[in-house]
């Protein structure tokens, strides 16, 4: 009981940290009154920003399923198809994260005209990392789906 509790403070401090990090973003780019004059670094720091407000937004949807999952648990219905849902759910932000870090890592190998410059962006960690979550993700969701399907077999049998 104590370890879910525990867990129930990570998922709300984790959830409201990333939407106040949501709402400074911008704010914290670009402070209150930014320069119209310097266009180009304004450009890159409004795709930064896009960016990180995309992956923060994912973030949120993703924390909004665990929790749904982390209910359940809590409940004692572990084996039970709304967590497979929920699990399901959660893979399409990470594919989503590494779409969009794979179309930033490329806008800016044009813009910038050098391929190599993509090596040292955290972007390019951003890609396999995420793909991986969200199959994982998927994985676990079959996992879960399969242990309902054997667990409602079951239950109809006694």
């Amino acid at each position: 009981m104590k370890l879910t509790r525990f867990l129930y403070f990570v998922f709300w401090a984790a959830f409201v940290l990333n939407l106040a990090v949501l709402v400074a973003l911008p704010i914290w780019f670009f402070g209150w009154d930014y320069n119209q004059n310097a266009n180009e670094p304004i450009k890159s720091l409004w795709m930064t920003a896009g960016f990180l407000e995309f992956c923060g937004a994912c973030t949120a949807f993703l924390l909004w399923q665990a929790k749904g999952v982390l209910r359940n648990l809590t409940k004692g219905l572990s084996f039970v198809m709304s967590n497979a849902v929920y699990v399901r759910r959660g893979a399409w932000p990470c594919f989503a994260i590494a779409v969009m870090a794979a179309v930033r890592a490329i806008a800016h190998a044009l813009w910038s005209g050098s391929w190599s410059y993509i090596l040292f962006e955290y972007n390019t960690l951003f890609i396999p990392v995420f793909t991986i979550a969200g199959l994982l993700c998927l994985v676990v969701a079959k996992l879960f789906y399969s242990a309902a399907v054997l667990k409602e077999d079951n239950d109809l049998v006694v």
